[in-house]
């Protein structure tokens, strides 16, 4: 899962994850990223900093964090917050966030309340790590 605000890293969750944190910094965000599990922190760290800006993008059970996260951060008073979501293992749901798109690859797990856009030809692992996923998810985070 990742989190960005305009750079704070944490601990890297896969080498696709770690590209577009890269990526994002070079644009300029503070990014914080990790495991699923930081979930709170993402949020936590979002509702501290709700002037700012904020993405949050997830693979597999980070993507269904990923809703979660972004939807705590719009309901403490962010309101410039987009999610990202990348092959959730199941649906969820995301509210009260300014921009949500989830790509639907392998695992087929959509997420209600964001632009669900398939993302077909690729594994599991594999969406996160291809360039051509990787390009359309930093277009998104735009």
């Amino acid at each position: 899962m990742l989190a960005c605000r305009a750079a704070r890293g944490r601990t890297p969750i896969g080498r696709g994850l770690a590209q577009v944190a890269a990526a994002l910094r070079e644009r300029g965000y503070i990014v914080m990223y990790g495991s699923y599990t930081q979930e709170r922190d993402f949020a936590a760290d979002a509702c501290a900093h709700a002037g700012d800006r904020i993405i949050v993008i997830g693979h597999s059970f980070g993507a269904e964090r990923a809703a979660e996260g972004a939807t705590q951060a719009a309901a403490c008073g962010a309101r410039n917050v987009t999610m990202i979501g990348v092959d959730p293992a199941a649906p969820a749901e995301v509210s009260g966030v300014a921009h949500a798109v989830n790509f639907v690859g392998e695992y087929r797990g959509t997420i209600g309340g964001a632009q669900n856009i398939p993302a077909p030809g690729y594994s599991h692992m594999g969406t996160m790590d291809s360039p051509e996923v990787q390009a359309r998810i930093l277009q998104k985070a735009q």
